[in-house]
């Protein structure tokens, strides 16, 4: 998850997409603090929340737009595509 940004991620049916690389990940991975969200809060229990929430509903979507992803001076999230910083 280093550099990824959390609005290029969406949880479908219980499993995430990487909407910038159209990817489907068996498995996500936070380097250092980046599973933080500003206020220091874990991100992980909501992906989790999210993915069990949407797992039998077809077609429904969530995402983790709601909370505002940590910014320091090594975890800068930005576009995997473009490259442009959140």
């Amino acid at each position: 998850m280093h550099l990824v940004k959390w609005s290029d991620l969406e949880i479908v049916n219980g499993r995430i997409h990487n909407i910038a690389l159209d990817s489907w990940p068996c498995m996500i991975h936070f380097n250092g603090g980046t599973f933080q969200t500003q206020d220091h809060t874990d991100i992980l229990p909501i992906i989790v929340d999210r993915m069990e929430a949407t797992k039998d509903q077809k077609g429904e979507h969530a995402n983790l737009n709601d909370y505002q992803q940590i910014v320091t001076d090594t975890c800068v999230p930005c576009s995997q595509v473009w490259g442009t910083q959140l």
